[in-house]
């Protein structure tokens, strides 16, 4: 089984498009296997049928209910949004939540996070965004392991500093991501495009593949995201790591 966290090199970046994407890759790869794309942690909750956990959840395989460990009406940082409603974001509790949430939908086959074959878990914000006071996604992302890290940046200027600042951090406090991604973004700028040369130019970044607006993986894209994921797959039998 496959765990899969996507990050962001900061928020509105795509990673809900871009987790879509890869579960509707894996999904495009099996019969009988099954996909969970799931959010933990969502801001901005109004209506529970226009979240990011819907749209991960239809993309999933089977169809998902949305459903949080944390939602808040503010569209603010989850940190924040949490305290002002009086309450505080818990990474114990969330690893608890996917495996609960994971085991009532999937009807588990094994003891752990359950039977999913695949299970994505999409953050709130960019990698170093807090969760609580003290904790950040790349501290959620480090409870999940074993995993494979997925970097998700947006193709749009910008993206040259935001990948390297995100990518020092990452390298300096825990460690670097297992693939990167860019995703076009609603409205293309000058720069768009030509990003994922520069960060090779530069030699700063790798893109495995590039998403295109409301277009998924360019086609010359599809074969190498799926062969990067299958060679970081993790062994079901390894428990997620609770945080100290």
């Amino acid at each position: 089984m496959r765990r899969i966290v996507v990050l962001g090199t900061g928020t509105e970046v795509g990673k809900t498009y871009a987790a879509c994407q890869i579960a509707r890759l894996l999904v495009g790869q099996t019969t009988d296997d099954r996909v969970l794309a799931i959010k933990p942690i969502e801001t901005g909750v109004q209506v529970l049928e226009n979240t990011d956990a819907a749209k991960l959840g239809e993309a999933s395989l089977p169809r998902l209910p949305p459903d949080h460990a944390y939602a808040f009406k503010a569209p603010i940082s989850p940190h924040r949004a949490a305290r002002l409603s009086g309450t505080r974001i818990d990474i114990n509790y969330i690893i608890r939540w996917i495996s609960d949430f994971a085991e009532s939908i999937m009807h588990a086959r094994a003891p752990g996070i359950g039977g999913a074959d695949s299970v994505l878990i999409e953050t709130a914000g960019g990698v170093l965004s807090p969760i609580n006071e003290n904790q950040t996604n790349l501290d959620l992302a480090l409870a999940l392991e074993p995993s494979c890290w997925v970097l998700v940046g947006a193709d749009r200027l910008g993206v040259l500093h935001d990948m390297r600042a995100t990518l020092t951090s990452m390298q300096y406090l825990a460690r670097l991501p297992d693939i990167i991604l860019l995703s076009a973004p609603r409205v293309p700028d000058e720069s768009t495009g030509t990003n994922r040369q520069e960060l090779g130019i530069l030699g700063w970044a790798e893109i495995v593949g590039h998403i295109s607006y409301n277009g998924g993986f360019d086609d010359s894209d599809q074969e190498k995201v799926l062969a990067q994921l299958s060679q970081r797959a993790i062994d079901g039998g390894k428990p997620i790591r609770a945080a100290p």
